[in-house]
This record gives C-alpha cells, sequence and structure tokens, in this order.
C-alpha cells in the first residue's frame, strides 16, 4: 500500500494583513502599548516586521518561522482590538537572508509624520528635516512596505476579479462599494444556459480520465458562453454547477437571442473541429424570459452575498431551460421576448405549456435556425455510447 506524505511547509513564512481598530483613530498611547508587548514577544521568537497605523486602520508585516508566525496571525484575528482582519499576501522564503525587516523585531510608522509641515520644521527645527538620515531611512522603508502592500492588493484584486460576479468588480473598479448598492426594481432580459446530460458526460469521462478532464470540458463549455456573454453586452450571474445564469437590459431582448444563436454556432463549430470524442458531447439548452426582477445584494454581509436577480422571469427563464430539453430545439423563449424581436418572420410557437411553479400556462416560442435544431434522440444517445465505447 502506497503512502501519502503530505508536503512540509516551507521553513519562513511572511503575512502581510489589514484590519480595522475596533477603538476607533489609533493613538499614540494605545500604539506605544501594542509594540511594548509586540517587541517582547516577537524578540522571543525572532518574529520581524512593521506596523503601520493610519488613522483607524492597521497594516501590518509579520516574517519569521512558519510555525510562529501561524501562531501570530491566528492571535491577531481573535484579539478584540482588531476588526475585518484581512490576509493580503501569505509568501513563504527558504532563509534569514530573505527577510525584509532583519533588524526589526517590529517598528512602527506614524504615515501622518512622513512629511513634516513647514510649521513642524520651524516648531522642531533640524528634528523634522526630511533630508535627515534617520527620517531618511524611515521614509524608505516605510516605502518599501507600502510598494509590498500595493502589489499585494493588486495580486488580490486579480484574484477577486477572477471570482466575483463582473458587475461587482465594475463596481470596485468605479470606486463605488458594492455594499452600498441599493436593490432596484427594474426590466431584465434572463438567460439560462444549460450544458447537455452533463452527469451522463462525467459518468463517461469518468470510466478512463481523471476529473481534471471533467473540469477541463465544464470550463471549456463556459469559456465559450461567457466569452459570447460578455461581447453581446450581457452580464453574467452566477454559475451553477452546470449553468451559466446571465441578464440583458430589458431592452436588448434580440440581443439575447443573437447572443444564444452565436452560442450554439460557436458549439457547433467546436463539435465539427475537435478530435477529442468528448469535446463532440457539448451541448447546451437556453431558456430566456423577459419581465420585472430585483436587481441587488442578496444573503447575508459578512457571510455570503451575490450581487444577482430574483423574481418570476428568473423562474421562467429557468423553467423554459428545463422545457428545451424535451423539445426538437435548443433554444425556448417566451411572449415577451418574441414581442421585442426585429423580425418575427422566423419565429416558431411552441404552444401554450405549463410550467412548474406557474398558476399560469406560458406562450413558449423558438426560432428557425440553421443551429438551433437538435439531433434526433436516437443520433444523440448512439453519439455518448459511442464515445462510451471509444474509451474502452
Amino acid at each position: 500500500m502506497s503512502s501519502i506524505t503530505q508536503r512540509e511547509a516551507p521553513p519562513y513564512t511572511r503575512i502581510q494583513y489589514v484590519s480595522l481598530s475596533t477603538l476607533g483613530v489609533i493613538t499614540e498611547k494605545m500604539k506605544t502599548k501594542i509594540l511594548t508587548v509586540a517587541t517582547k514577544e516577537n524578540s522571543k521568537h525572532n518574529i520581524t516586521g512593521v506596523l503601520i497605523c493610519v488613522r483607524d486602520m492597521f497594516f501590518q508585516i509579520i516574517e519569521g518561522k512558519t510555525a510562529d508566525i501561524e501562531q501570530l496571525f491566528a492571535n491577531i484575528v481573535n484579539d478584540s482590538r482588531h476588526n475585518n482582519v484581512a490576509c493580503v499576501d501569505k509568501s513563504y522564503f527558504e532563509s534569514e537572508d530573505d527577510r525584509m525587516f532583519p533588524s526589526w523585531d517590529m517598528k512602527s510608522i506614524e504615515v501622518d509624520c512622513l512629511f513634516p509641515t513647514k510649521k513642524d520644521v520651524l516648531i522642531c527645527g533640524e528634528n523634522c528635516n526630511p533630508l535627515d538620515p534617520t527620517h531618511k531611512r524611515v521614509i524608505e522603508t516605510a516605502f518599501s512596505a507600502f510598494t509590498t502592500m500595493m502589489g499585494s492588493m493588486f495580486r488580490a484584486q486579480q484574484v477577486f476579479k477572477n471570482y466575483a460576479q463582473p458587475s461587482v468588480t465594475k463596481f470596485v473598479r468605479d470606486g463605488l462599494n458594492p455594499l452600498c448598492i441599493q436593490s432596484v426594481v427594474t426590466e431584465k432580459i434572463v438567460v439560462f444556459i444549460d450544458l447537455v446530460n452533463y452527469t451522463t458526460l462525467t459518468e463517461i469521462i469518468s470510466q478512463s480520465r481523471s476529473v481534471a478532464e471533467i473540469v477541463r470540458i465544464l470550463n471549456l463549455f463556459f469559456a465559450c458562453v461567457m466569452e459570447i456573454v460578455e461581447e453581446h453586452g450581457g452580464d453574467i450571474t452566477k454559475l451553477i454547477g452546470d449553468c451559466v445564469m446571465c441578464h440583458f437590459d430589458g431592452k436588448d431582448s434580440q440581443k439575447a437571442i443573437d447572443c444564444s444563436l452565436k452560442i450554439l454556432e460557436r458549439l457547433d463549430h467546436l463539435r465539427y473541429e475537435t478530435t477529442d470524442p468528448f469535446e463532440k458531447l457539448i451541448y447546451c439548452t437556453i431558456g430566456i424570459s423577459k419581465g420585472e426582477v430585483i436587481l441587488g445584494n442578496v444573503g447575508t454581509v459578512g457571510r455570503k452575498l451575490d450581487y444577482t436577480v430574483i423574481g418570476d422571469s428568473v423562474n421562467t427563464s429557468a423553467r423554459l431551460q428545463s422545457f428545451a430539453s424535451t423539445t426538437q430545439y435548443y433554444l425556448i423563449f417566451d411572449e415577451n421576448v418574441k414581442n421585442d424581436l426585429i423580425n418575427e418572420d422566423y419565429v416558431i410557437s411552441c404552444g401554450s405549456i405549463e410550467l412548474k411553479g406557474k398558476r399560469n400556462t406560458v406562450n413558449a416560442y423558438t426560432i428557425e435556425n440553421v443551429y438551433n435544431r437538435k439531433p434526433q434522440k436516437e443520433d444523440l444517445n448512439g453519439l455518448f455510447n459511442v464515445c462510451s465505447l471509444s474509451i474502452l
């Protein structure tokens, strides 16, 4: 039996964090008290670093042996003087020579004192001279710390950008706080795009390939869908398992239809051009509904929030997407969308249908398009069977 060995942590760790003081503005007395204790304890464990105080905010870099730094940071997180502690960067290094602040058990830099005013110079004389060597070293250290912090913040922002909804990252980019955005009632075109037979697909792939291959196929589908949605001006709200939920402005029914047809076209070309048997199984069904929704933050601050849309149109589009799986078409939309289309000549009625959770029937429609016709069910099942046999 093979044993799994856990990789040892690198010997040294550097953590940069920011937090807010629960006591308000950090006074000189408060800072002195913190540093007195910190310097004493840090000396025992050979922990070095720098503390920068800006009004009610702490920014600190701590570095030392990995176990000691992990314990110190855990203590900081649980310290009642700190609120909203956020680690903006964590890095490892192999040698004492790689410390950023080798001689500082814990120094403090008061940002407001780095750049003395003319009044300060008149009162204090040479002690406030920014050209003084001691003062210059402090500025250099502060600049180094801030440069490190800004680099870490930028990397964190890039990570955030990849995980957060595009609308949220746009708020941040525009200098707005997403938490302060008020919910509004607005008209939207809501679109659900779902990967067909995902469960069967994963079952087939898992017989011969790794979990990573399942993720690769899923990411290939998401990349295609998300790129086209963004090209057509849609907002991606969330990924739900193997489904993409997005929305367009209420006046953009035609864009939503064009976007959907482009996705179907792109997937058709992918299946035709690829030699990978599993990529030939990437199909999707799409449901579109137009109506009033509530757009805003849903969830609990401090735990989990989604900036999303909720309302009847969301439920309807999800049900229409599900209904599409029972028809010979990939794309189904409701009457509100149909009425907005520039040219209804190619619109096909799918009849009045009952949808789960809806009291009244819904008039469903699709559109005649070469990419909107599914293969016969027997042909599709045969394709899945062929792919299943090809891995044996």
